[in-house]
């Protein structure tokens, strides 16, 4: 399994992430400065206002006015970021390309592995199951029909009695029809 493909594009996505987000902190700080200068120059504003200092209310109407431009322009900012790509389309795809590779390989080995485990370890248990359960169906038939003498189960045969537990001979039968074992046994 190569690990090293996903740690790899792991970091390029967390370093494009920590860029974005140290960009949006950057606008957010410069938005919050700026809507702080808008509030100051508003309370002067109404200052000036009072004391009837044309020069000082210009002057405040002037950094009122500075200071909207900059909530306007960070606010566009922080929108932008928001919404534009931090990577291209065809970035995406490589990234996407080589990820689904990487898990198709580690998909592959792990049914290799499976498929061995259940060749080695399960199989030979379902057919120790599976022989007990023949051995006793045959008696469960036997006793219907010789002993018991059930002529409805002689003449119609899906009437004879048959063990339908949850067998572990069916779990492995699944199993065994998968793909991931039919895959891990092809190429062991």
């Amino acid at each position: 399994m190569d690990n090293k493909t996903i740690l790899k594009i792991q970091k390029f996505v967390e370093s494009k992430q920590n860029e974005a987000d140290a960009k949006r902190a950057e606008w957010e700080t410069k938005l919050n400065s700026a809507q702080a200068q808008k509030e100051q120059a508003n309370g002067l504003l109404a200052e000036t206002f009072t004391a009837g200092n044309v020069d000082g209310y210009h002057a405040a109407q002037d950094q009122s006015r500075t200071a909207s431009d900059a909530i306007a322009m960070y606010t566009a900012k922080l929108e932008k970021l928001a919404k534009d790509p931090v990577i291209t389309k065809l970035e995406f795809e490589q990234y996407v390309s080589e990820i689904r590779a990487t898990l198709d390989e580690a998909n592959h080995a792990a049914a290799v592995k499976i498929a061995a485990i259940i060749a080695e370890q399960i199989e030979p248990v379902g057919r120790e199951i599976y022989d007990l359960i023949e051995t006793g169906n045959a008696l469960i038939e036997q006793l219907q029909l010789d002993l018991l003498k059930d002529k409805r189960a002689a003449e119609i045969p899906s009437l004879i009695e048959k063990y339908a537990g949850h067998s572990i001979g069916a779990f492995i039968h699944m199993l065994k029809e998968s793909r991931t074992y039919k895959e891990g046994s092809e190429n062991e």
